[in-house]
């Protein structure tokens, strides 16, 4: 059973990844696998926010951006872009980020995301926590497709 305070229980298991030196997770629940954008190909038939098809495990992954999800600056996504393939409802999905640095363990507690501080419709984050010296923002991957519908629809 996970550890638990007044916060909330221990996030448990989460993969680490970096996004403009900023640090963020997903439990790691519904990881498929961690490797390349790889040998991608243009999404010029799927909405927006999808930035391209790629081959995971002999089918075909969407990629979402997670800079342009969230806010930052865009890069140039390139066959060494690093990926975390996460199962997001009934299929998988390719997030690309700027660097994966590891499984991590998270023995603390962690606290919800602050409400309000983000629309609830375009909210990706679950909860926040701390490793070592630095704030962790735990992301939901299950809000990840709704939150870029939103933020399409609101462009």
């Amino acid at each position: 059973m996970p550890e638990t305070s007044a916060s909330g229980p221990a996030p448990g298991r989460l993969v680490l990844f970096d996004l403009d030196a900023q640090r963020f997770g997903f439990r790691i629940d519904n990881l498929i696998e961690i490797g390349t954008v790889g040998a991608a190909r243009p999404a010029s038939d799927l909405p927006g926010y999808i930035s391209g098809i790629t081959l995971s495990r002999g089918r075909e992954v969407p990629i979402l951006d997670l800079r342009a999800l969230l806010g930052f600056p865009l890069r140039r996504l390139s066959a060494s872009t690093p990926l975390i393939v996460m199962r997001v409802g009934a299929q998988a999905i390719g997030l690309a980020v700027d660097t994966v640095s590891n499984i991590h363990t998270a023995a603390g507690a962690w606290h919800p995301f602050p409400k309000g501080a983000v629309p609830e419709d375009r909210n990706p984050y679950t909860g926040v926590t701390r490793i070592e010296n630095d704030l962790l923002l735990i992301l939901d991957e299950q809000m990840l497709l709704p939150v870029a519908r939103a933020e399409k629809e609101a462009a």
